[in-house]
């Protein structure tokens, strides 16, 4: 159980599901609604987070930016390989 909410605690796991969606999806409507559902889920693990500390504040909410920012990248990069 520690080692499924170490990967869930995970930055990366949050970004390659985004990174995905834009690089798969590019800027449609279907990507930007998995966005969206991937985005509320985040809302909701935030929710069941233990109140934030000096030292785990960063590491629980950066994963809301970084969501963002890979599919961002993703579609990015599918704009210019292809």
């Amino acid at each position: 159980m520690k080692n499924i909410l170490n990967i869930i605690n995970s930055p990366l796991s949050w970004g390659l599901p985004a990174f995905l969606i834009g690089f798969i999806l590019g800027v449609t409507q279907l990507s930007v609604w998995l966005l969206t559902i991937l985005l509320v889920g985040f809302v909701i693990y935030i929710i069941f987070q233990k109140p934030a500390t000096n030292s785990r504040e960063g590491r629980i909410f950066a994963p809301a930016g970084i969501v963002i920012f890979t599919w961002l990248i993703g579609f990015i990069l599918k704009g210019i390989i292809f």
